[in-house]
């Protein structure tokens, strides 16, 4: 019975080995080792599927990513350049207002100026009408 266990067991595996056309020799006594090398084949071939299967998966979400991100890409693309003109917009306008208070700051100096050179003068006639005024009394 043992003996027919065995055969059994070997005619299965060489017929599972011919379905994948290993079709080479092999005697009982190496069955064993086969079989386990077969397994192995086997169980390594499942696993090389299994991860390519997951590979096109993947592949498939990051493309579906790709797809809702694409336009948020652009979006971002489209406010920075925005932005950007915005700030050298805003850097300009400071400029100019720089320039004008500048200008407007040596306008105030100059009429200070003025200012002072009329009240000097206005304080020089004063003077000049009091004394004028003392020499007529």
């Amino acid at each position: 019975m043992i003996d027919t266990v065995s055969e059994k067991k070997f005619n299965t595996l060489k017929k599972r080995l011919e379905a994948l056309h290993y079709c080479q020799p092999i005697t009982i006594e190496s069955a064993s080792l086969v079989e386990k090398l077969l397994n192995d084949l086997i169980k390594t071939t499942e696993g090389f599927q299994n991860l390519k299967k997951m590979n096109e998966e993947l592949k498939s979400a990051q493309f579906k990513g790709d797809q809702i991100t694409e336009p948020l890409k652009r979006e971002n693309a489209r406010l920075l350049k925005e932005n950007n003109e915005l700030h050298y917009e805003v850097m300009k306008i400071k400029e100019e207002a720089e320039f004008k208070d500048s200008k407007i700051q040596s306008a105030l100096k100059t009429i200070d100026g003025e200012r002072n050179e009329l009240k000097f003068l206005i304080q020089q006639k004063e003077s000049a009408m009091k004394k004028l005024e003392e020499d007529v009394s």
